[in-house]
């Protein structure tokens, strides 16, 4: 009977002991066999903590109430920013003549070390709500995907340019007689 209890409560101090090994033993294999588990919501479900809902806001408690107060800080919040047409051609311009700038002789160039230090700076357990896309995917990749966001960002800006100074060079506007283009 001792022998017995004393084997008990250390079976259950070793588990105790072992609990997280014992979980991420069961995860991964639960991983492995099955391969419609999302690697990242599984991860979620472990660290998250259940919290509880708050059923007054601003002395406010029923659901009516809420969402009426929920609408009008939205709206506000949503009207605070201007928009305007002018102002975004004006911060396209921005953006174009910083460009040109930053590349001197035509040649602009994102560096993986420049996407290294961006990801650094990402919140992890984000995601973008409709493809699945998690910003642990990654904070937890490789150096050969910085490589090929690289590749892809420096290819987007090249082809910005390009197109922007094809439209540039193809129409020559005169004003003498009137507006008129003349394509060269």
């Amino acid at each position: 009977m001792r022998r017995s209890r004393a084997a008990y409560y250390f079976a259950i101090r070793w588990a105790k002991k072992n609990e997280k090994h014992i979980g991420s033993e069961r995860i991964a294999t639960a991983l492995l066999n099955c391969t419609d588990r999302d690697f990242w919501s599984e991860i979620k479900r472990i660290r998250s903590k259940s919290v509880g809902v708050c059923k007054t806001d601003d002395g406010i408690s029923d659901a009516g109430g809420i969402s009426k107060l929920f609408l009008d800080k939205y709206h506000t919040i949503y009207n605070s920013v201007s928009y305007s047409d002018s102002d975004m051609h004006s911060i396209a311009n921005d953006v174009t003549s910083k460009i040109r700038a930053e590349a001197g002789n035509g040649i602009f160039h994102i560096s993986i070390s420049d996407i290294i230090s961006a990801v650094r700076r990402l919140k992890p357990h984000k995601k973008d709500g409709c493809a699945g896309l998690s910003s642990d995917h990654f904070i937890n990749a490789g150096n050969d995907l910085f490589c090929h966001i690289s590749l892809l960002f420096n290819a987007i800006v090249v082809l910005y340019m390009a197109a922007y100074q094809s439209i540039s060079y193809t129409a020559h506007c005169s004003y003498t007689e009137g507006p008129q283009c003349h394509y060269i």
